[in-house]
């Protein structure tokens, strides 16, 4: 490990140890352990969902390892068969989402306030983008 790695660890740190003691000081010395409480509970689906996608990572590499163990090739690709009928429910998809999340949002509040439509604006914009990396690559 070079001297420039060194100083960056140390330097990383340094501030982990001034982050904990100011979490610790703003938290406990505050008296502010409630809010505390509220953060981790807000947390908690945000970390259960991290879970899952670590799960379901690792279960795609054990399947992945499995492949090329059974048949003796390397797969660095997946090639996926899509047809126009494939499309047009990925288009369906996308506009009944943002619509789900507006409908949960009235069906809850009985009104859709602006925070409702940022969440479904931006389910739309991820779907939007990950449709449009799907259907970029197509051979005609």
């Amino acid at each position: 490990m070079s001297a420039r790695d060194q100083i960056v660890l140390f330097a990383e740190m340094i501030f982990t140890v001034f982050l904990i003691y100011v979490s610790v000081t703003f938290f406990m010395v505050g008296d502010r352990l409630l809010i505390f409480g509220k953060i981790l509970a807000d947390l908690a689906p945000v970390v259960a969902m991290g879970a899952i996608l670590f799960i379901k990572t690792r279960l795609n590499k054990y399947m992945k390892r499995r492949m090329e163990l059974r048949t003796g090739r390397k797969f660095d690709e997946i090639n996926l068969n899509l047809s126009y009928y494939h499309r047009t429910m990925s288009d369906f998809f996308l506009f009944i989402l943002p619509m789900t999340v507006l409908l949960i949002a009235i069906w809850s509040k009985l009104d859709v306030a602006t925070d409702d439509i940022v969440q479904a604006a931006a389910v739309f914009l991820i779907f939007y983008f990950w449709q449009y990396i799907i259907f970029k690559h197509r051979s005609d």
